[in-house]
């Protein structure tokens, strides 16, 4: 019997949940690792940006491998992508200039304690990958650390808890030209 609870038994139930919500899971190296803490905990997890794991490897990587912390695979496998802002000027530029596209499950990293937001997109929209003024659109062949998960005591938690908004053509345009228009404290000469 677990003292403070079952940690892995917990990753097990998240994974389950985000296989449901049809998004694709990997196992990361976490506090196993501190060193790597976010990278993968597999030789190679191109398969799972093609297929979700199946529960048969879920169960092993959480409960016989017990990896103690888990990535959401973004792009197509998954049906989503993510806005990962990394100053907080720029999180704050971005909420003001499009406070509707912050209408979106929202997940605060633990590292930074800035915004992931999460779209869902379609099979027809092709998102890329682009990064630019501290600011990262993350898609196919790429991943973040998964809400709910700790890693050197610090939680990615869910800020927002919507379902992610659908990208649109014009949702996307914006984002990329925000990504790669000069900041605005910059443009001031601060």
């Amino acid at each position: 019997m677990a003292l403070f609870g079952d940690s892995n038994g917990l990753l097990v139930s998240l994974a389950h949940n985000y296989l449901d919500l049809g998004w694709s899971v990997i196992p990361l190296q976490g506090d196993a690792n501190p060193q790597k803490s976010k990278s993968p905990a597999l030789l190679s997890w191109r398969a799972y940006q093609r297929r979700q794991p199946s529960k048969q490897e879920i169960t092993h990587w959480f409960v016989e491998e017990k990896h103690s912390a888990m990535a959401i695979v973004l792009g197509a496998v998954s049906g989503v992508v993510v806005l990962d802002i990394d100053l907080p000027e720029r999180a704050e530029e971005f909420a003001r200039s499009f406070p509707e596209l912050t209408e979106t499950l929202t997940i605060v990293s633990g590292n930074r304690k800035l915004p992931h937001y999460y779209f869902s997109i379609t099979p027809e929209l092709h998102v890329p990958s682009r990064r630019g003024g501290s600011v990262e659109l993350r898609s196919n062949g790429q991943y973040v650390v998964a809400p709910g998960v700790c890693i050197k005591g610090r939680t990615w938690e869910i800020t927002n808890d919507v379902p992610p908004r659908k990208l649109t053509e014009l949702d996307l345009r914006r984002i990329l030209n925000f990504l790669h228009r000069p900041h605005e404290t910059c443009e001031k000469g601060a």
